[in-house]
């Protein structure tokens, strides 16, 4: 891309970011050392000597803003010379009808001339008027226009708009004077004061001449190489997720939907990571007959990448490394569910696969301690095994101003316990909101009214329950009911510290690491809706505690527990699998 708000149109676009390199156009500084005067240049390219002239160099189009400079001429000094070099034929009649309309004596039409005497045309001016419009989104953002470099080479003070594309490279009054665009008014008067402060447009001219010699070409080129070098010879990740994301990915590019399960992706190009995700529409179709058949349609994808990112499919991982031998990719197993599929398969075929395939695994990212220490325990290879802590969109469950008046718990997977919740919740008269799946409240009778369940809410529309709670609740079951995750509560927790707010949450080994009971949450025992209710009682009278608690909450998430802070540490996993390939690329 030539500028950075080209690249900004594909920041959010994950398969694209880490591919682009912003490389703005440049200027041959050689062009520029012309050892005649002002004087002499005018004389020879037919100049006026006895007027001060304000040149424009470039085609006369009108998303140029060129009908801007003409008009300007009208609101100039009478000793101010507006000069125009260059225009087509079929670009410049429109600007000499216009001329002649307003009958402008002070504008001069040059002309269509050899690109070798642009250097002379330019430094024999007064000033240099850059063009540009906000009428035209090409000229705004996207520009890089070749004639700028040339006029800060030059030497001699610009007079620009201040559009997006032009202020990327140019600063008002440091070196150029930047003036509202689409403004004939304001362009003249731009140009009437670097006439008039000759300390001013001296100072402008300088640092433009100091600041281009960062964009010659050689340097633009040097660049580029070196970004292709980089690529090259970055570790490449593919992600095979545990469920269909591409509708998740969309859905955070549209801004209705938090990064955090998306688990870094997005973000490790800044690192010098080439990472994607694999999805397609034959294995989401495998994944709706069996769920565990869906990765092996990415084999073929696969080898060609250093590392393969997942978090489920045990069976899969035993078939890659066990079966097939494979060496590389290397897999870096994201650990949700180990510890308790472990305690369910002690024994028979079904646990040795199970053993074999995290054997197998060339690092497991274990997000709480208590998973890391169990693996451990159970003998497999702590060098392998990495404790990373999870992370979310702190950006998009950021606090607002909202009223406050509901208290809210969230969560679809097994391990809640809404039963306990709303049983706590029956003789609490504020009102009580419960997110879930229908799976996780069909066998609860007797709801009472004040207590509502919302089933497939939006996430927009979750962030939004957050700012309205007065603080959050995450019910979960003993951990030793094992058909749920290892980390049951933990997304719903991050969002609701991300939120501000303070937390009351049954006690469970794998949250351990990012809440403590009576700094940022009361933590009560499992399956005791007497204990649940007197901690939701004890906020309800105590709001300076909840609100200090919800303080503290946000800073952890800002401080620890972002979607960036994700991506930094498994940059640092993946880098560990650096496969240097710049070899194979030209010196």
């Amino acid at each position: 891309m030539v500028n950075k708000e080209a690249k900004r149109c594909y920041d959010r676009l994950t398969d694209l970011e880490e591919k682009i390199l912003v490389a703005p156009d440049g200027v041959s500084l050689e062009d520029y050392e012309i050892a005649q005067s002002k004087e002499e240049l005018r004389e020879e390219l037919g100049l006026p000597r006895d007027k001060k002239i304000a040149l424009y160099t470039g085609y006369f189009y009108r998303w140029k803003g060129i009908e801007t400079i003409v008009r300007s001429a009208k609101y100039v000094e009478q000793n101010v010379v507006i000069v125009l070099v260059g225009g087509a034929r079929e670009d410049s009649r429109p600007i000499q009808n216009l001329i002649k309309e307003k009958k402008l004596a002070n504008v001069m039409i040059i002309g269509h001339q050899p690109y070798r005497l642009m250097p002379k045309y330019q430094k024999a001016a007064d000033c240099l008027l850059a063009g540009g419009t906000m009428l035209s989104e090409e000229s705004a953002r996207f520009t890089s226009p070749l004639k700028l470099f040339e006029y800060m080479a030059s030497s001699i003070p610009i007079v620009a708009p201040r559009t997006p594309a032009l202020e990327e490279i140019l600063r008002h009054r440091e070196n150029a004077y930047m003036v509202v665009p689409d403004s004939p008014e304001a362009l003249a008067e731009g140009i009437q004061n670097v006439f008039s402060q000759k300390g001013l447009a001296d100072a402008i001219a300088r640092q433009a001449r100091l600041d281009v010699t960062t964009y010659q070409w050689e340097t633009r080129a040097k660049n580029i190489l070196g970004f292709i070098h980089q690529r090259a010879a970055a570790v490449r990740v593919l992600y095979l997720f545990a469920g269909a994301r591409r509708w998740m990915i969309e859905a955070w590019r549209n801004g209705v939907m938090a990064d955090s399960q998306i688990i870094g992706l997005h973000r490790l190009w800044r690192g010098g990571i080439r990472a994607r995700y694999y999805e397609t529409a034959f294995m989401n179709w495998l994944r709706s007959m069996n769920f565990n058949l869906a990765q092996f349609a990415a084999l073929g994808e696969m080898r060609r990448h250093d590392v393969v990112f997942l978090g489920s499919n045990l069976f899969f991982v035993f078939f890659v490394k066990y079966i097939l031998r494979w060496e590389k990719p290397k897999l870096v197993f994201y650990n949700t569910f180990l510890t308790n599929t472990l305690k369910r398969n002690k024994k028979g075929i079904r646990a040795r696969i199970v053993r074999i395939a995290i054997r197998s695994c060339d690092i497991i990212i274990c997000p709480s301690t208590a998973q890391k220490r169990y693996l451990e325990s159970r003998g497999f290879d702590a060098s392998k095994i990495v404790f990373m802590p999870n992370g979310v969109d702190a950006e998009f469950f950021q606090p607002r101003q909202s009223p406050r008046s509901i208290i809210v718990a969230v969560g679809k997977d097994l391990g809640r316990d809404y039963r306990t919740f709303i049983e706590a919740a029956r003789d609490i008269k504020t009102p009580f909101v419960v997110i879930a799946a229908e799976r996780n409240v069909r066998t609860i009778t007797h709801i009472p009214a004040h207590v509502s369940v919302y089933y497939d809410v939006a996430q927009k529309e979750t962030a939004e329950f957050y700012r309205r709670a007065i603080f959050a609740v995450v019910p979960t079951f003993a951990e030793d009911r094992l058909d749920a995750s290892d980390c049951s509560g933990q997304y719903a927790m991050l969002e609701a510290m991300a939120a501000g707010k303070a937390l009351v949450m049954t006690k469970r080994s794998t949250l351990e690491d990012y809440v403590r009971h009576g700094r940022n949450a009361l933590l009560v025992e499992p399956e005791n809706a007497k204990a649940l209710k007197e901690a939701i009682h004890y906020l309800l009278k105590h709001p300076n505690i909840a609100a200090a608690m919800g303080e503290a909450n946000r800073k952890a998430v800002e401080e620890h527990f972002t979607s960036s802070h994700v991506s930094w540490s498994l940059q640092q996993v993946f880098r560990r699998f650096h496969n240097n390939l710049s070899r194979c690329l030209p010196k």
